[in-house]
């Protein structure tokens, strides 16, 4: 019996030894891969902490969309938070989370309003497209957002 167990053990200790590893290191002299990121999102994870906040003009009137947000009843709580966010971080792009960084891309208040886009979209989806929702305006002012930071607008208003 002790035989078998052993011829046994030595069998399971042959297959694993010739089974393929994962994950070990190349072989010398062959390029391990790698994943390069655009430029312009590497710097602006550094200058992050040192982005100034917007002032004048170009702050009243992400402030004044912003209310225009807070009054539009159709949105969800938890989207209206996040579109909160989103606006604070437009106007104060410091305080993003550097780990978030990437997810905007190398131009971050464009992917702040390319976020935000998806996000009225997808509320005004979920509610069944109501024609008079105030979703549309802002999808709308949203939209040509995106295209003053030379983005395609969304097409789902235009239904």
């Amino acid at each position: 019996m002790a035989v078998l167990a052993l011829i046994a053990l030595v069998l399971v200790v042959g297959v694993i030894a010739l089974l393929p590893r994962q994950n070990t290191p190349s072989a010398p002299g062959t390029p391990a891969q790698v994943v390069t990121m655009n430029p312009t999102i590497i710097a602006n994870l550094t200058q992050l902490p040192d982005l100034p906040s917007l002032t004048g003009d170009e702050a009243k009137q992400w402030v004044d969309f912003q209310a225009q947000v807070a009054a539009c009843s159709d949105y969800s709580p938890a989207k209206r938070t996040q579109m909160d966010r989103y606006i604070n971080w437009a106007i104060n792009p410091s305080q993003i989370p550097p780990d978030l960084t990437i997810m905007f891309g190398s131009d971050i208040r464009a992917g702040l309003v390319r976020a935000m886009a998806a996000d009225t979209s997808t509320d005004w989806r979920l509610k069944q497209r109501p024609a008079g929702s105030c979703l549309i305006d802002i999808g709308r002012q949203l939209n040509e957002m995106l295209i003053n930071t030379g983005q395609q607008p969304l097409t789902i208003y235009d239904e």
